[in-house]
Protein backbone atom coordinates (compact mmCIF):
# COMPACT_ATOMS: atom_id res chain seq x y z
CA UNK A 1 0.00 0.00 0.00
CA UNK A 2 3.09 2.41 0.83
CA UNK A 3 4.32 1.88 -2.93
CA UNK A 4 1.18 2.65 -4.14
CA UNK A 5 0.69 5.76 -2.50
CA UNK A 6 4.39 6.65 -2.91
CA UNK A 7 4.01 6.35 -7.29
CA UNK A 8 0.57 8.62 -7.13
CA UNK A 9 2.34 11.25 -5.26
CA UNK A 10 5.25 11.09 -7.79
CA UNK A 11 2.72 11.13 -10.49
CA UNK A 12 0.96 14.00 -8.77
CA UNK A 13 3.95 16.04 -8.99
CA UNK A 14 5.56 15.48 -12.22
CA UNK A 15 2.03 15.98 -13.62
CA UNK A 16 1.46 19.20 -11.31
CA UNK A 17 5.09 20.78 -12.56
CA UNK A 18 4.29 20.01 -16.31
CA UNK A 19 1.14 21.98 -16.20
CA UNK A 20 2.52 25.02 -13.92
CA UNK A 21 5.64 24.74 -16.95
CA UNK A 22 2.59 25.13 -20.18
CA UNK A 23 0.68 27.68 -18.22
CA UNK A 24 3.75 29.95 -17.79
CA UNK A 25 5.34 29.11 -21.42
CA UNK A 26 1.70 30.25 -22.76
CA UNK A 27 1.23 33.70 -20.82
CA UNK A 28 4.71 35.02 -20.23
CA UNK A 29 6.56 34.04 -23.48
CA UNK A 30 5.85 36.64 -26.40
CA UNK A 31 3.75 35.41 -29.47
CA UNK A 32 6.48 35.13 -32.04
CA UNK A 33 8.17 32.92 -29.93
CA UNK A 34 5.24 30.70 -29.58
CA UNK A 35 4.59 30.57 -32.88
CA UNK A 36 6.58 30.37 -35.60
CA UNK A 37 5.95 31.90 -39.25
CA UNK A 38 5.92 29.11 -41.71
CA UNK A 39 7.26 29.82 -45.58
CA UNK A 40 4.01 29.81 -47.89
CA UNK A 41 4.19 27.90 -51.10
CA UNK A 42 3.31 30.36 -53.25
CA UNK A 43 6.88 32.27 -52.65
CA UNK A 44 8.73 31.99 -55.85
CA UNK A 45 5.50 31.89 -58.25
CA UNK A 46 3.89 34.63 -59.99
CA UNK A 47 0.06 35.57 -59.11
CA UNK A 48 -2.70 37.77 -59.75
CA UNK A 49 -4.84 39.64 -57.09
CA UNK A 50 -8.10 40.81 -58.97
CA UNK A 51 -7.03 43.95 -61.13
CA UNK A 52 -3.94 45.09 -58.92
CA UNK A 53 -1.45 46.44 -61.03
CA UNK A 54 2.33 44.86 -59.59
CA UNK A 55 3.76 48.10 -61.31
CA UNK A 56 2.44 50.66 -59.49
CA UNK A 57 5.55 50.64 -57.18
CA UNK A 58 8.73 48.10 -56.87
CA UNK A 59 7.43 46.07 -54.56
CA UNK A 60 4.42 45.00 -52.60
CA UNK A 61 2.87 43.72 -48.87
CA UNK A 62 -0.05 41.71 -49.38
CA UNK A 63 -1.97 41.17 -45.98
CA UNK A 64 -4.63 37.98 -46.25
CA UNK A 65 -6.29 39.05 -42.51
CA UNK A 66 -9.46 38.30 -40.68
CA UNK A 67 -10.70 40.59 -38.11
CA UNK A 68 -11.46 37.49 -36.06
CA UNK A 69 -7.84 36.05 -36.00
CA UNK A 70 -5.64 35.88 -32.68
CA UNK A 71 -2.61 36.03 -34.38
CA UNK A 72 -3.52 38.53 -36.58
CA UNK A 73 -4.37 40.47 -33.69
CA UNK A 74 -1.17 40.00 -31.90
CA UNK A 75 0.41 41.05 -35.18
CA UNK A 76 -0.92 44.80 -35.30
CA UNK A 77 2.15 46.61 -33.85
CA UNK A 78 4.04 45.05 -37.01
CA UNK A 79 0.96 46.24 -39.23
CA UNK A 80 1.07 49.16 -37.55
CA UNK A 81 4.98 49.58 -38.55
CA UNK A 82 4.65 48.51 -42.12
CA UNK A 83 1.34 51.30 -42.76
CA UNK A 84 3.76 53.62 -41.28
CA UNK A 85 6.43 53.34 -43.39
CA UNK A 86 4.00 53.34 -46.23
CA UNK A 87 3.15 56.65 -45.32
CA UNK A 88 6.80 58.16 -44.77
CA UNK A 89 7.71 56.25 -48.07
CA UNK A 90 5.25 57.41 -50.67
CA UNK A 91 5.43 54.85 -53.53
CA UNK A 92 8.04 53.01 -52.28
CA UNK A 93 5.44 49.76 -52.25
CA UNK A 94 1.98 49.13 -52.68
CA UNK A 95 0.34 48.15 -49.19
CA UNK A 96 -3.24 45.77 -49.87
CA UNK A 97 -5.20 44.22 -47.50
CA UNK A 98 -7.06 40.83 -48.18
CA UNK A 99 -9.74 40.01 -46.41
CA UNK A 100 -10.58 36.41 -45.13
CA UNK A 101 -14.30 37.44 -43.37
CA UNK A 102 -16.86 40.50 -44.11
CA UNK A 103 -15.19 43.25 -45.91
CA UNK A 104 -16.56 45.61 -43.74
CA UNK A 105 -15.06 44.18 -40.11
CA UNK A 106 -11.56 44.23 -41.52
CA UNK A 107 -12.09 48.01 -42.71
CA UNK A 108 -13.44 48.43 -38.66
CA UNK A 109 -10.67 46.56 -37.71
CA UNK A 110 -8.12 48.53 -39.92
CA UNK A 111 -9.48 51.72 -38.62
CA UNK A 112 -9.55 50.79 -35.07
CA UNK A 113 -5.91 50.37 -35.16
CA UNK A 114 -4.71 52.81 -37.69
CA UNK A 115 -3.09 50.93 -39.95
CA UNK A 116 -4.02 52.32 -43.85
CA UNK A 117 -3.70 50.14 -46.21
CA UNK A 118 -4.02 51.21 -50.45
CA UNK A 119 -6.67 48.56 -50.89
CA UNK A 120 -8.82 46.03 -49.22
CA UNK A 121 -9.76 42.94 -51.13
CA UNK A 122 -12.31 40.33 -49.82
CA UNK A 123 -10.47 37.11 -50.13
CA UNK A 124 -13.20 35.10 -52.63
CA UNK A 125 -12.12 38.28 -55.31
CA UNK A 126 -8.94 37.80 -54.24
CA UNK A 127 -8.79 33.56 -55.24
CA UNK A 128 -4.82 33.05 -53.99
CA UNK A 129 -5.58 29.97 -52.19
CA UNK A 130 -4.09 30.84 -49.07
CA UNK A 131 -6.40 29.27 -46.42
CA UNK A 132 -4.13 30.42 -43.03
CA UNK A 133 -4.00 33.86 -41.63
CA UNK A 134 -1.89 36.00 -40.92
CA UNK A 135 -0.11 35.82 -44.27
CA UNK A 136 1.83 37.67 -45.53
CA UNK A 137 3.45 38.35 -49.02
CA UNK A 138 6.04 40.58 -50.34
CA UNK A 139 5.24 40.75 -54.49
CA UNK A 140 7.81 42.60 -56.67
CA UNK A 141 6.88 44.66 -59.54
CA UNK A 142 6.02 41.51 -61.78
CA UNK A 143 3.61 39.71 -59.44
CA UNK A 144 5.82 37.32 -58.46
CA UNK A 145 6.22 36.56 -54.51
CA UNK A 146 9.26 37.23 -53.37
CA UNK A 147 9.00 36.56 -49.88
CA UNK A 148 6.08 35.17 -47.94
CA UNK A 149 5.05 34.16 -44.25
CA UNK A 150 1.98 32.54 -42.56
CA UNK A 151 1.47 32.96 -39.18
CA UNK A 152 2.73 35.64 -36.67
CA UNK A 153 6.35 36.44 -37.65
CA UNK A 154 9.28 35.89 -35.14
CA UNK A 155 11.48 38.83 -34.62
CA UNK A 156 13.96 37.74 -37.71
CA UNK A 157 11.40 38.01 -39.69
CA UNK A 158 9.43 41.18 -38.87
CA UNK A 159 13.18 42.71 -38.97
CA UNK A 160 13.78 40.74 -42.21
CA UNK A 161 10.32 42.26 -43.51
CA UNK A 162 10.59 45.52 -42.37
CA UNK A 163 14.57 45.96 -43.78
CA UNK A 164 13.06 44.77 -47.45
CA UNK A 165 10.65 47.94 -47.52
CA UNK A 166 13.50 50.08 -46.34
CA UNK A 167 16.06 49.34 -49.26
CA UNK A 168 15.13 49.20 -52.79
CA UNK A 169 14.57 45.68 -54.00
CA UNK A 170 17.17 44.14 -56.41
CA UNK A 171 16.42 45.22 -60.07
CA UNK A 172 14.62 42.35 -61.92
CA UNK A 173 14.02 43.95 -64.91
CA UNK A 174 16.70 42.38 -66.75
CA UNK A 175 15.59 38.87 -66.53
CA UNK A 176 12.20 39.72 -67.84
Amino acid sequence: MRLLERITYVALISVSCLSIWALTRSQFLPHSERQESVASPLQGKSITLGDVSWDRAPQTVVLFLSAHCHWCKASVPLYQKVSTLHKRTKGAFQFIAVSSGAEGDLLEFLAANLIEADRIIPAKTANLGIRGTPTVLLVDRHGTVVSSWRGALNNSDESALLEALQKPPLRSDARR
